[in-house]
């Protein structure tokens, strides 16, 4: 039985009242919130997970070394080995990412991509960086096939109070919302849509 549901008015309002006028001073005030506004919509119980600061690893290309074997990263995607050419370089931590989740360790499904800011100054930087995102999911396919790992992914940016919604079919390009209140309708019906279709 779907459990998922909208957010409490509460979790609402919290985000609100952190993100205040100019935006909190810490954008780490947003990530308890956002991270309570996520599990309204994605519960552990629907086979949902919400990953704090998952890494994306880049695609693993190797067309010359035959002795470099690829890593697997939970969406089952190869990517490059940690302890080659630089372990970290060229890896995105978003603030959250939502995925449909199995047993297994590497055959999550990404759903959504959330980045959190603290004022309006820095949507435009922002979203940019949402949208880098994006396309580093973009650029992977399922782990010895030529299927992406997605059909659409959507990204969430919240500034402050504000938040813009993005979409990324796989045959498109990015789709963008202007900024709008946490509490709009079009946010719930966003985030009620992604959790729905993935039941």
């Amino acid at each position: 039985m779907p459990t998922t549901s909208e957010a409490p008015q509460w979790v609402l309002q919290r985000l609100i009242a952190v993100g205040g006028e100019t935006g909190p001073r810490y954008e780490a005030s947003l990530y308890g919130p956002t991270n309570s506004l996520l599990v309204s919509y994605f519960p552990v119980t629907d086979q949902f997970m919400v990953k704090p600061q998952g890494k994306i690893r880049p695609e693993f290309v190797n067309d010359s070394d035959a002795t470099v074997r690829a890593s697997l990263d939970s969406y089952h995607a190869e990517v490059l080995p940690r302890g080659f050419g630089g372990s970290e370089v060229g890896v995105g931590i978003p603030d959250f990412i939502v995925v449909k989740a199995t047993e297994a360790k590497d055959n999550d499904r990404v759903l959504l991509v959330v980045e959190i800011k603290s004022s309006d100054r820095t949507a435009g930087d922002a979203a940019e960086q949402l949208g880098n995102y994006l396309a580093a999911f973009s650029h992977k396919n399922i782990a010895g096939t030529q299927e992406p790992l997605f059909n659409v992914l959507y990204g969430l940016l919240i500034v402050g109070k504000k938040v813009q919604l993005l979409t990324l079919p796989i045959s498109g390009e990015v789709g963008i919302s202007g900024l709008l209140a946490i509490d709009n309708g079009a946010v719930h019906a966003f985030l009620k849509n992604i959790a729905t279709t993935n039941m």
